[in-house]
């Protein structure tokens, strides 16, 4: 019997073999959140460290329409439109 979370990693890993996503593109989309969020969540807060404030940060605002928004830019910009339309 496969273990279903085995799969899909190797799966994943698969894709971003047979993908050439660029090194920038993070980058980039990390900017394009920026432009729709703003820069408030970049200010140190004391309850958090800085890890922890971006990552609660990003899962608060994974999937939700100014995500999309964020993540088609940052793929049109890179050229890479292939992995937005396999992402919905």
């Amino acid at each position: 019997m496969t273990d279903y979370l085995t799969d899909a990693q190797n799966e994943i890993k698969t894709y971003f073999k047979t993908h050439d996503i660029p090194t920038y593109f993070y980058q980039c989309f990390f900017g394009e959140l920026v432009k729709v969020f703003g820069a408030r969540f970049l200010i140190p807060d004391d309850d958090y460290s800085y890890r922890e404030q971006l990552e609660l940060y990003l899962n608060n605002v994974g999937g939700t329409a100014g995500w999309n928004l964020a993540f088609k830019e940052a793929c049109a910009q890179c050229d890479i439109m292939d992995i937005y339309y396999d992402y919905f």
